[in-house]
């Protein structure tokens, strides 16, 4: 292990998180004027958008009796890898 990876990763985070804000309000724009002007599909020489509507359904755990939970629930395991920076604590004079 070394600390150089952890502090490049720490830094490559930071990038990708101010990438992914950037990225959402282009995305926020663009549905926006979409909905607005009531246009569902846009097409150009070097791009396609598409407003989708998406149905999903689901089951709470609080919802139904213990033994249909117990008899059906799906257990899924990942592994995390989680890197915290520290805050950096000013000193007063």
């Amino acid at each position: 292990m070394s600390e150089s990876d952890i502090r490049k990763y720490l830094e490559a985070k930071a990038l990708l998180s101010t990438l992914e804000e950037k990225v959402e309000r282009y995305r926020r724009r663009i549905l926006d004027q979409m909905q607005s002007d009531g246009i569902e599909e846009l097409k150009g020489a070097d791009y396609s958008a598409k407003i989708r509507t998406m149905r999903m359904e689901h089951v709470y755990k609080k919802d139904v009796p213990p033994d249909v939970w117990n008899r059906y629930k799906k257990e899924t395991r990942t592994t995390q890898l989680v890197v915290t920076q520290k805050k950096k604590t000013s000193k007063s004079p």
